[in-house]
């Protein structure tokens, strides 16, 4: 027994090593643990490359989009102290928003209507407002930011004349929604920020003591990863860097700026696999068990067979129901997951851009289950009709500058996006599976009432059709 779990992490090593070689990844964390231990912990390659320095468990890693699970969990606590219901109106606490019909749970489920747009950045509004001083001001707490990009992300969506559907009909993931959300929570919890609310509310009371809002303060701590990027792959000019957190950070702390390790991260999961409460501290919670159980409860559709809650998504790995999130920023590929009934957490960071986190994840789960390692086959291939491949084929475009061009040719579909061509095939009517460097995708024909395609879900966003 002892032999053959040897063999698998060897396996298991192997294709991280292989996804960081294909990649070009600088550094990599991967954590398996469950309640109270470490399953497995290993560190890969260098926090930075120049220096040869190794990421460890204090190591910082920008979460990205993980914070959105803080912002919901931030909700679900005021909800909790009878503050506010996720079946409010968004208008009642946030002036600047118009339409009435949109409630705090359409905002959690990325399910408000909205088309993706284009990212509305620090740098930019705080420039606009003269508070930039070149990036060495710290902006992750400050008011006037936070109501001038308020004010920015409002203005747009009530301009938005072209919806997906009525809120709560489709998903399509939006930094706009978790931006607002955020505001909800600095007008209401009682704090000078959302940042601050969520130092008081969440980090604090869990012992987080490396995990906060700021940007200054991660690009000077001593063990802060570097960020890494591929500016332009094709040109062969290999890895930029930089510890510029504010780099394409949205203007709205809720979407993506919390920053935080491996150690902190495993409390904060451990809190999930405990259903609210404090690891470590008997009885304490830091919310209902009732509120962790809302917001891991599938509500709309993700991917194919994926679906997501509030701040939270699931995926089935092995036929275990697994919850999670990802994020993705300048310099920062992760995915935090759990299965609640095993009781195992996983995490793993990347300080490099554009890494599959969620497929290093996927793995680690399968080691720890003794499961296989490897993708599990989708096993029915059945052709689209002739009549919607046609209807199918155009130029989708969405807001943050994606484009999926779809044709048929020779009874099958063929797919680009940003110009290049993307392997695939169809799966299921209207579903193509697409194929990545490592593992897969998918995209989904998204039709009307008349059974019109009018975009296509692809990688969470819905992309508008453009012809």
């Amino acid at each position: 027994m002892e032999e053959n779990l040897g063999k698998r992490v060897k396996e298991f090593e192997h294709y991280v090593d292989n996804v960081m070689r294909v990649y070009d990844a600088a550094g990599m964390a991967v954590s398996v643990f469950d309640k109270t231990e470490i399953l497995y912990e290993k560190y890969f390659g260098y926090r930075d490359v120049e220096k040869r320095l190794p990421p460890d468990g204090n190591t910082i890693f920008g979460m990205a989009s993980v914070s959105k699970s803080f912002t919901a969990l931030s909700i679900m606590q005021l909800q909790d102290a009878g503050i506010l219901a996720v079946d409010d109106p968004v208008k009642k606490y946030i002036s600047e928003y118009k339409d009435g019909r949109v409630n705090i749970s359409h905002l959690l489920t990325h399910s408000a209507g909205y088309f993706p747009l284009k990212r509305i950045l620090i740098k930019d509004a705080a420039e606009k407002l003269g508070i930039y001083e070149g990036g060495r001001r710290e902006l992750g707490y400050d008011e006037a930011l936070a109501e001038e990009g308020l004010k920015q992300v409002c203005a747009r969506l009530n301009a938005q004349e072209k919806r997906l559907g009525e809120p709560g009909q489709y998903m399509s993931y939006s930094n706009d929604c978790y931006g607002i959300l955020s505001e909800i929570i600095h007008r209401t919890g009682g704090e000078a920020s959302y940042g601050e609310y969520v130092k008081k509310h969440i980090l604090e009371p869990m012992g987080m003591k490396r995990s906060f809002c700021e940007f200054i303060r991660p690009a000077q701590d001593v063990n802060c990863t570097e960020l890494y990027i591929h500016r332009d792959r094709g040109r062969g000019d290999g890895r930029d860097h930089s510890r510029d957190f504010y780099d394409n950070a949205f203007v709205l702390m809720g979407g993506g700026a919390i920053k935080s390790t491996v150690r902190d991260m495993r409390t904060y999961v451990r809190m999930y696999l405990m259903e609210g409460k404090i690891p470590g501290l008997t009885g304490e919670r830091l919310v209902s068990r009732r509120s962790i159980q809302e917001m891991c409860r599938p509500r709309q559709e993700y991917h194919y067979g994926e679906w997501y809650g509030y701040g939270l998504a699931e995926k089935r790995i092995g036929g275990m129901a697994v919850w999670g999130h990802g994020g993705s920023l300048t310099g920062i590929s992760n995915f935090m997951a759990w299965e609640p009934r095993l009781g195992i957490g996983v995490l793993v960071f990347c300080n490099t851009t554009g890494a599959p986190a969620s497929k290093v994840a996927e793995q680690a789960f399968r080691l720890s289950c003794g499961l296989p390692l490897g993708e599990e086959p989708f096993a029915p291939v059945v052709p689209w009709s002739m009549d919607q491949m046609k209807k199918a084929a155009g130029v989708y475009r969405s807001g943050e500058g994606v484009t999926a061009e779809l044709a048929e040719e020779d009874g099958r579909m063929k797919l680009k996006v940003g110009g290049a061509p993307v392997r695939c095939r169809m799966i299921l009517p209207g579903i193509l599976e697409t194929e990545e460097p490592v593992g897969h995708d998918d995209l989904i024909l998204m039709e009307d009432d008349d059974g019109e395609v009018f975009g296509v879900r692809f990688r969470g966003r819905i992309l508008p059709r453009e012809r």
